[in-house]
C-alpha cells in the first residue's frame, strides 16, 4: 500500500482575493522582512501594524485613543475615542473589546472589517456603536457596490463598505440618504502607536 504524503505548495502573489481563497496560511512580506503569518482570515481582519493594514488592503484605518473601563471592571469592554481630524475637532466613544494589553489613554491606530458592519435606514436605540451616516457615494460593481460613507459627528472622516446592490436597493439608498451604521465591538481591531 502506497502511503500518501502531502507536498506544501507556496504561492507568490499580490492578488488578495487570491490569497484569500487559497491559502491555508499567509506570509505578509514587506521589503524582505516577514511582517505577519498565520490564517487569511486572521491576518486580514486582525493585522498586527498600520503597515500590514496597509498592505493587506484595509480601507478603514483610524485614529484614536483607548480607554479601559476601570481596574475591577470584568465586563470585557473598554472604550475607543475615535479622533475626527489632527485638530481634535469632533469625535465619538466606541465600546470595543478590551484584551488588557494597552495603558490607558494610549494613542491608538484601529481597523474594523467591513464584513462584520451592519447598515440600516433606521437607527436601534438598543445596539452600541450605531452612527448617523450620510451615504456620500455609491459605486456599483455588479452584485456588490463600493459605498463611502461620512458620519454626521466626523464630517471629516470616511467608511468605505462593500455592500450588496440588491441591499441598497431595498434600504432605498442614495446618494446623501442618512444610513445608520452598527460597529459591533468585536469588529474594530486596535493596534497601539509606535512611538518614535
Amino acid at each position: 500500500m502506497r502511503q500518501s504524503v502531502a507536498i506544501p505548495m507556496v504561492l507568490v502573489t499580490h492578488d488578495l482575493n487570491e490569497a484569500r481563497r487559497l491559502a491555508d496560511r499567509v506570509v505578509i512580506l514587506d521589503a524582505g522582512e516577514s511582517l505577519q503569518v498565520g490564517p487569511p482570515a486572521r491576518v486580514f481582519a486582525s493585522p498586527r501594524n498600520a503597515r500590514v493594514a496597509e498592505l493587506v488592503g484595509i480601507q478603514n484605518h483610524f485614529q484614536g485613543r483607548f480607554f479601559s473601563n476601570g481596574p475591577g471592571d470584568a465586563s470585557g469592554f473598554g472604550r475607543l475615542v475615535w479622533h475626527g481630524d489632527k485638530a481634535g475637532t469632533g469625535h465619538v466613544s466606541l465600546s470595543v473589546v478590551d484584551k488588557k494589553r494597552l495603558d490607558e489613554g494610549a494613542e491608538v491606530s484601529w481597523v474594523v472589517a467591513g464584513e462584520l458592519l451592519d447598515i440600516s435606514a433606521q437607527a436601534d436605540a438598543q445596539a452600541v456603536n450605531t452612527l448617523a451616516c450620510t451615504l456620500r457615494e455609491i459605486l456599483p460593481l455588479g452584485e456588490i457596490s463600493l459605498c463611502t460613507l461620512v458620519p454626521s459627528q466626523l464630517p471629516s472622516q470616511c467608511i468605505t463598505l462593500n455592500l450588496s446592490t440588491a441591499a441598497l436597493r431595498q434600504l432605498g439608498a442614495a446618494p446623501g440618504a442618512v444610513l445608520y451604521l452598527h460597529i459591533p465591538p468585536e469588529a474594530v481591531h486596535i493596534m497601539p502607536v509606535r512611538q518614535t
